[in-house]
């Protein structure tokens, strides 16, 4: 069973009134990832709730300096 299928099987489980306990056993997943998916799924039920999300940093440390103020780096190197 893929992650997608299991996420989706979880919430169906719990609609359907399954505990949370029996779901993480059936499905061998801890407490903490059925919250997850739970939470994902109640903010946004008819939506994509169960494709994983991106982890990368919208914005970079560097990049926001680059951005806000080239002319501080220019300063330093003459």
């Amino acid at each position: 069973m893929d992650e997608i299928t299991k996420r989706k099987e979880a919430i169906k489980l719990f609609t359907q009134g399954i505990s949370i306990t029996r779901i993480c056993q059936t499905l061998k997943q801890s407490r903490v990832w059925f919250y997850k998916w739970k939470s994902r799924y109640q903010s946004n039920p008819e939506g994509e709730w169960f494709v994983e999300q991106s982890r990368k940093p919208h914005n970079s440390k560097k990049n926001l300096i680059l951005r806000s103020s080239p002319k501080l780096l220019q300063s330093g190197t003459n």
